[in-house]
């Protein structure tokens, strides 16, 4: 399965594609708006597990960017600042 990984911490995102690279998954990784706009010009991903928001991107923007180009892929958001009422507005 090819996965987009979207993160805002360059440390969390090596380990995160460190680890779903184990799994057997080609992972590709964006830490920044720029990465991420060079990636979704790709639009062969499988599943996008993202943060909130990245370095040019503000908070509910980057999935709005996944939905927009590729709406029929599945989004997991991972976030350390959440709370239930972002979880809500993350998914409308």
């Amino acid at each position: 399965m090819r996965l987009l990984l979207i993160e805002n911490d360059s440390t969390h995102g090596k380990v995160l594609k460190d680890v779903f690279s184990l799994w057997g998954h080609d992972v590709g990784l964006c830490l920044s708006a720029k990465e991420l706009s060079d990636h979704l010009q790709r639009n062969d991903w499988n599943g996008v597990v993202t943060e909130l928001a990245i370095p040019g991107l503000e908070k509910y923007q980057v999935i709005s960017r996944v939905k927009e180009e590729m709406p029929w892929v599945p989004v997991i958001v991972l976030t350390e600042n959440g709370s239930i009422k972002s979880a809500v507005r993350a998914i409308q």
